[in-house]
C-alpha cells in the first residue's frame, strides 16, 4: 500500500482507487466482527445474519436502480440464480457458520485460525496416519467374529429384538471393525471420495469451463496453437512422465512395483491422470488473458482430457487381470 499510493510511476489511479476500497473493507469487516462479537451473546447467529438483510434489501434495490437499473428491470434466471445463491448459500449458511464460531471462539482467534488454516491443512495431512492401529489389528478378527456371531443369532431370534436394536448393535461392531481395518487416511479418502467425485468437481468444473465452442475460435493461428499444445501435454506429458519416474523408480531401488501391477498398468494410470479437468483449468484461466487464446487452451483441456480418459480405460482394461467368472 505504501508503494501504491507513494506516487509510484506506472500506477495508474484505478489501481489505488481498487487498493484503498480492498482496504477499507478490510477495515469495516473486522470493525463488524469485533462489534457482532459484543453483541451477539443477546441474539442467535441467524438473527445477526438475518435481520440485517432485511434492513438492507430496501437500500440495495435502490441502489440497484442508480448503478445497474438493467439487471433491476430485466430480471431473468441468471440473475435470480446468482441471488438464491448469494442468500441461500454464502449468506444463510456461509454467514451463520461464521457467527456460530464467532460466538464460540472469538474474533481473535477466528481471524488467526483463517490465516494459518492453509497451513494447518498441510500440517493435519502430514500428521494423518497412513497405517492401520496395531493395537486394534491384533483383535480386529476376534471382534469380527463376535459381532458376526451376536448377528447371526439375532437374526435367528428376531421376534425377540423388538425395533431391531440387538441387531443394529452388532452391525454397529461389525463397522467399527471395518473401520479399524484401514489406515486413517484410506478412511478419509474412502469417506470422502464421492463428495468428491460427484458433488465438489462437477461444480468446480461447471464454475470454470464455461467456452463458447464455435468455428471461428480455431480460426485464431494462436489459439490452435495453445489448444494443440495443451492437448498434447495432457495426452503425452502426463503419461511419459509418470510412466518414466515410476519404471526408473523402480530400476534404481528408490521403490517396489505392487504385485499384480506392470508397466501398461502404470501407463494407463499416467494417461488417466491427463484428465485435466479441475487445476489445468483454473490455470488456463490465469495464463492467458485474450479471450480466444483462453478459449483454445479450454478446448484443449476438453479434448485431451476425453481422448486420455479414452485410452486410459482401454489400457487399464487389458492390463487389469481379469476376474474368472463362477
Amino acid at each position: 500500500m505504501v508503494l501504491v499510493f507513494s506516487g509510484k510511476k506506472g500506477v495508474t489511479a484505478d489501481v489505488q482507487i481498487g487498493d484503498l476500497l480492498i482496504l477499507s473493507t478490510s477495515v469495516l469487516w473486522a470493525v463488524n466482527t469485533v462489534y457482532t462479537k459484543r453483541i451477539i451473546h443477546l441474539f442467535s447467529p441467524f438473527q445477526i445474519v438475518f435481520y440485517p438483510m432485511l434492513f438492507c434489501i430496501p437500500f440495495f434495490l435502490l441502489a440497484g436502480f442508480f448503478w445497474d437499473g438493467n439487471m433491476i428491470v430485466n430480471l431473468d434466471w441468471k440473475v435470480l440464480t446468482a441471488l438464491l445463491y448469494q442468500s441461500l448459500v454464502t449468506a444463510s449458511f456461509g454467514f451463520v457458520a461464521w457467527n456460530t464460531l464467532l460466538l464460540k471462539y472469538g474474533a481473535v482467534a477466528l481471524h488467526s485460525f483463517i490465516f494459518i488454516m492453509p497451513i494447518a491443512g498441510v500440517a493435519l495431512g502430514l500428521m494423518t496416519p497412513a497405517w492401520p492401529d496395531p493395537r486394534r489389528q491384533s483383535s480386529l478378527v476376534n471382534r469380527s467374529r463376535d459381532a458376526l456371531e451376536q448377528l447371526r443369532e439375532w437374526v435367528s431370534r428376531h421376534h425377540e429384538d423388538h425395533g431391531g436394536h440387538q441387531r443394529h448393535h452388532a452391525v454397529v461392531e461389525l463397522q467399527n471393525a471395518t473401520r479399524d481395518s484401514m489406515s486413517p487416511l484410506d478412511y478419509l479418502a474412502h469417506r470422502l471420495e464421492r463428495p468428491v467425485l460427484f458433488v465438489i468437481m462437477p461444480l468446480f468444473a461447471l464454475a470454470n469451463a464455461g467456452v463458447a465452442l464455435d468455428a471461428s475460435t480455431l480460426d485464431d493461428p494462436l489459439a490452435m496453437r495453445v489448444a494443440i499444445a495443451v492437448a498434447l501435454g495432457l495426452l503425452i506429458g502426463k503419461p511419459i512422465g509418470i510412466t518414466l519416474f515410476a519404471w526408473v523408480s523402480v530400476r534404481i531401488g528408490l521403490a517396489d512395483m505392487p504385485r499384480g501391477v506392470n508397466l501398461l498398468a502404470i501407463f494407463a494410470t499416467g494417461m488417466l491422470a491427463g484428465i485435466g479437468f479441475t487445476v489445468a483449468l483454473f490455470v488456463s484461466a490465469l495464463a492467458f488473458r485474450e479471450p480466444v487464446v483462453t478459449a483454445g487452451s479450454k478446448i484443449g483441456i476438453l479434448v485431451g482430457s476425453t481422448v486420455a480418459c479414452i485410452i486410459g480405460l482401454a489400457a487399464l482394461s487389458r492390463a487389469l487381470p481379469k476376474t474368472p467368472q463362477a
